[in-house]
């Protein structure tokens, strides 16, 4: 955590100093007076304030970054505020769920097992989940990359092992996203062997990767993702406001904020109504 007070200590003892030159002392100068001489004392000797911020550079830059961020988040306040009414029509029965079942909040990842920003976002949403352990519920859905064999495959091992066991499948799920994508072999070796160390019956899952159920489910995730028009992964819903790409955990942190807010808002509104 940055400091300012070293900056704003530097510029006082300049102030200070400034205030004690004889032409201040002899008028004791009203505030109006002092802004005005300290103006033209830094117009004349520039190097002054130029030092300063040299000395306190890293103050400064970071200064510069929350002032960004900040007018950041005004822009997707003011974007989320329009989106969060409108409901996100999407199924989540026979999904499993990560985190407390009864928590207000759900993240919805429309995702793929195979896509590198896919993978960042995994560690991104562990942070989240944790931080936010007793509000928000993680559910995954499945947007495989058309054309990636694998992709699909990784989809149905999940699918699969979810139906046979949630806990064991969220172990499958870290095991995948933790390896490098590059090291997804195309012949499925190091799904099965995931599988395993995960405790999943590898068996039952080459046969149920077969089933109706299990490609209706995939098809279910891949259609919703149509119908809300998900061009890219990962892409994410919370409730019903929107987080597209690999985003930091203060960007969801934020966007949970605005989540809950409009919620007590909503309850008020509603509670006002005769």
């Amino acid at each position: 955590m940055f400091s300012l007070k070293p900056f704003f200590l530097s510029l006082n003892i300049f102030i200070a100093a400034t205030m004690c030159n004889s032409s201040f002392a002899a008028k004791k100068s009203s505030s109006t007076t002092f802004e005005k001489n300290l103006r033209q004392t830094l117009k004349k000797n520039p190097e002054i304030i130029l030092e300063l911020l040299k000395e306190h550079s890293a103050t400064v830059l970071e200064i510069a970054k929350q002032g960004s961020k900040e007018a950041e988040y005004k822009e997707l306040r003011s974007k989320w505020e329009k989106e969060l009414p409108v409901p996100k029509k999407m199924s989540l029965d026979k999904r499993p769920i990560r985190g407390k079942a009864n928590a207000p909040i759900t993240i919805v990842a429309f995702s793929d097992f195979t896509c590198y920003y896919c993978i960042q976002s995994s560690e991104t949403l562990k942070q989240v989940l944790e931080e936010h352990k007793d509000s928000v519920k993680f559910i995954f859905k499945h947007h495989p990359l058309q054309g990636e064999k694998i992709s699909k495959i990784s989809s149905l091992y999940f699918i699969a092992a979810a139906l046979q066991d949630e806990n064991k499948a969220w172990s499958f799920y870290d095991k995948v996203f933790q390896r490098n994508s590059t090291d997804l072999a195309a012949d499925e070796s190091e799904l099965k062997k995931m599988a395993k160390e995960s405790g999943l019956d590898v068996q039952k899952i080459l046969t149920d990767i077969k089933s109706q159920e299990v490609y209706e489910i995939l098809s279910q995730d891949e259609k919703d993702g149509e119908n809300l028009n998900i061009l890219g992964t990962p892409h994410f819903f919370i409730n019903n406001l929107v987080l597209r790409g690999s985003v930091s955990s203060d960007v969801f942190t934020e966007a949970i904020k605005t989540v809950k807010k409009h919620s007590i808002s909503t309850k008020k509104k509603s509670l006002s109504k005769p």
